[in-house]
């Protein structure tokens, strides 16, 4: 979340030419003047410690604070907050300014691209272990080293993808997804278009046209019969998925043991249909059950954008997947994806959101847009 304030700086003082700024790990941000090296102003951020490097671009000041948690910009001049950004974890990565946005990492292994002007987060991806480093930016590339090992390059640029996001008012009943609403509302909000089930069928239908990438994300764990009337893999929701589509779904899967729409009311337990899912997905359900497993994020998963442990359910043999997100107690996969041979990342991409524990909801939400905006590069492009 992101927040204007008008608040003064703790310690103003006269004001004077402001060449250079930086920071104290005694938790104040300082503004000096390169010519007198007097002190222009300083900022409190009451608390012990900022780590990072201000980052300076057309009269702003861009600074990130460790126990506080949080990304601001500061007016150059005056030491007068513009914005404030909440990170998940403490900021040690020093901004990078490219263009209309402003980059840093978090202790969460978060890349935030906030917006320059507003202080909005345009858009944040979840690595696999904490972020110290800085993030350099070239030719629309972000590179940013983690702890992890690794260094990631990730597109700055627009997504390449067409996004959405299911959402149907007359199937509120249907979905056990418990936060729908505030998951739909938090994409939506991010620029995924929202599509009811006859939108849903229209979507997916160009995309067998097109063959643009694209991702659906169902906020509802229910498929409405505009795209899968019976559990087979010839119904649209299927071809989608066969001509290189995405869809990332919370939930239990799809018509495994389906809820009335009208009544909410699901099915009686001899009724629970594995093999029908097994058809629609290709992917063997047979020993899925709806007791609750604890579930661990595997290095895959963290990839992907997930952290962390939850209650995981439903959970398939990992040798019938194309990878395994999250392991349950029983060795079974409770997070996975599985490719139909579309490009690195697309597929049917199954999340469990109700339970995680890495975080407050918006770090839920988060993960979930994290794994549907997952596109490796393909080797040798």
């Amino acid at each position: 979340a992101s927040s204007a304030s008008t608040a003064a700086p703790s310690s103003p003082l006269p004001p004077s030419p402001t060449d250079g700024s930086s920071s104290d790990p005694d938790g104040f941000l300082y503004a000096v003047s390169a010519e007198t090296g007097k002190l222009a102003w300083r900022l409190d951020h009451r608390m012990s410690w900022v780590n990072t490097s201000p980052a300076v671009a057309d009269g702003v000041v861009y600074a990130g604070s460790s126990d506080e948690r949080f990304l601001q910009a500061v007016d150059a001049r005056t030491g007068r907050e513009l914005w404030r950004v909440a990170t998940e974890r403490p900021v040690w990565s020093s901004p990078s300014v490219a263009g209309e946005f402003v980059y840093v990492g978090d202790g969460a292994g978060t890349v935030y691209a906030v917006d320059r002007a507003s202080g909005k987060v345009r858009w944040r991806y979840k690595s696999g272990r904490r972020i110290f480093s800085s993030p350099v930016i070239g030719d629309g590339v972000l590179y940013v080293g983690n702890d992890d090992g690794g260094i990631y390059a990730l597109r700055t640029g627009p997504s390449p993808l067409s996004r959405a996001v299911f959402w149907d008012s007359s199937l509120v009943r249907a979905s056990r997804v418990v936060t729908h609403r505030e998951l739909r509302d938090y994409l939506a909000q991010r620029g995924y278009e929202v599509l009811d089930a006859h939108g849903l069928a229209r979507f997916m239908t160009r995309r067998l046209t097109d063959r643009s990438p694209s991702v659906v994300v169902f906020s509802m764990d229910h498929l409405p019969g505009t795209v899968a009337a019976v559990p087979a893999d010839t119904v649209l929701f299927r071809r989608y998925l066969d001509a290189g589509g995405k869809v990332v779904w919370p939930g239990i899967p799809p018509m495994i043991w389906p809820r009335d729409p009208e009544t909410g009311e699901g099915s009686d337990y001899i009724r629970i249909d594995r093999a029908g899912t097994s058809r629609l997905l290709g992917v063997d359900h047979a020993r899925s059950n709806f007791d609750n497993y604890g579930a661990v994020v595997t290095r895959e998963g963290m990839r992907w954008g997930l952290s962390g442990w939850w209650d995981g359910n439903w959970s398939v043999d990992p040798s019938g997947v194309t990878e395994t997100l999250a392991l349950d107690d029983n060795g079974l996969a409770s997070s996975w994806v599985k490719s139909f041979g579309g490009p690195p990342g697309t597929g049917f991409v199954r999340v469990y959101g109700g339970s995680w524990s890495a975080g407050g909801p918006t770090a839920n939400l988060a993960a979930v847009q994290a794994a549907a905006e997952y596109l490796p590069a393909t080797p040798g492009r």
